[in-house]
């Protein structure tokens, strides 16, 4: 199964993903290697690169290791692909889309071959994932909140909630998913230790704070955090435990909101 990890902050940080360690089960201790991909949030903007290849030898990642990118909100992906898709770039998380003028970011954890047979309206994949169409079945449901207005928050947990609920009845699906604004993450259940079945937990969390200026927030085998911002906060949500810190592992089932840092709402 592919491995996840987003960062919520407070204030724009420099961001440095050492992927070649993050993703050291991306073929380097594990089947991982069949690409990644990482989004960077500048306000309703993202940048987004990717690459269908394994992250532990890919000098692109090495160049990204090297290069800190100023970001409040990352989302990251690390894949082994599942079924007969197939390893190329339209496979490659995280997935983006735009609606409503902001661009929405997208990568899961998981089997849901049960939505391939849902219908789609004003989304439509590139490539041939479960992953992409999940995205824009959960995009085309949340269409008419967009539609001339902002929803308030609780509205959009509300109806991506729903639609996880909806898609995890099929299999194991555990995603990341940012409207630029909040970041959802929504645990399920996924292999342990590489074996199955499919078990929670499939997302852990952790929070960070510090301040007095250039002092790393959180350092690390595979992410680097520094903020020059007088105070800090930053949630991390990853696929397994990063450090030797006190993450929590998230229930099954159970979605967390983040925004600027802080959880916004927990629910099971």
């Amino acid at each position: 199964m592919c491995e996840l990890l987003a960062i919520s902050g407070l204030c724009p940080a420099n961001v440095r993903l050492f992927l070649p360690k993050f993703a050291a089960r991306g073929g380097g201790i594990g089947p991982h290697i069949d690409g990644w991909g990482i989004a960077f949030y500048e306000a309703k903007a993202a940048l987004v690169i990717r690459e269908a290849a394994p992250a532990y030898n890919s000098e692109m990642a090495r160049f990204m290791a090297n290069h800190s990118i100023l970001s409040s909100s990352v989302i990251a992906h690390v894949r082994k692909a599942t079924g007969n898709t197939a390893v190329a770039l339209r496979n490659t998380q995280p997935f983006i889309r735009e609606l409503a003028g902001r661009d929405h970011i997208f990568a899961h954890n998981g089997s849901v071959p049960w939505v391939l047979q849902r219908g789609l309206t004003h989304f439509h994949p590139v490539g041939e994932t479960d992953s992409e169409h999940a995205f824009c079945y959960l995009l085309d449901q949340l269409y008419p909140l967009w539609q001339g207005r902002t929803p308030p928050a609780d509205e959009r947990a509300s109806l991506v909630r729903e639609v996880a609920d909806r898609l995890a009845a099929s299999g194991p699906f555990n995603f990341l998913y940012s409207d630029g604004e909040y970041l959802f993450a929504y645990a399920h259940r996924r292999l342990q230790g590489g074996k199955p079945p499919p078990k929670p937990p499939g997302l852990h969390w952790l929070s960070h704070a510090c301040s007095g200026g250039d002092a790393p927030v959180v350092q690390a085998d595979g992410v680097y955090i520094r903020s020059r911002a007088p105070v800090q906060r930053v949630v991390l949500v990853a696929s397994v435990p990063l450090t030797d810190e006190p993450w929590q592992a998230m229930e099954e089932g159970s979605l967390i909101v983040l925004r600027d840092g802080s959880v916004v709402s927990m629910s099971s």
